[in-house]
């Protein structure tokens, strides 16, 4: 399945740490772009694969994210 064709309208955040997952995760962004997606965020934290010592700005990153996806349509 093509998964970036099935998600070109919808906001995607992409949380990188440092694992083997961040080449998967850089194609994921681009084959987003390609289909058209323009709400792609993508955040990168050196840590390993648990988040383990960043789990609070994990935690910031989501909450920043989710703000700005559900911020009200302005009138």
């Amino acid at each position: 399945m093509d998964y970036a064709e099935a998600l070109k309208t919808r906001p995607v955040l992409i949380v990188e740490s440092h694992d083997r997952n961040r080449s998967f995760n850089k194609e994921m962004k681009e084959a987003l772009q390609k289909a058209g997606n323009t709400r792609v965020t993508e955040t990168y934290m050196e840590t390993d694969h648990s988040y383990f010592d960043h789990r609070m700005a994990l935690q910031v990153a989501i909450l920043n994210w989710l703000q700005t996806v559900l911020a009200p349509a302005s009138k």
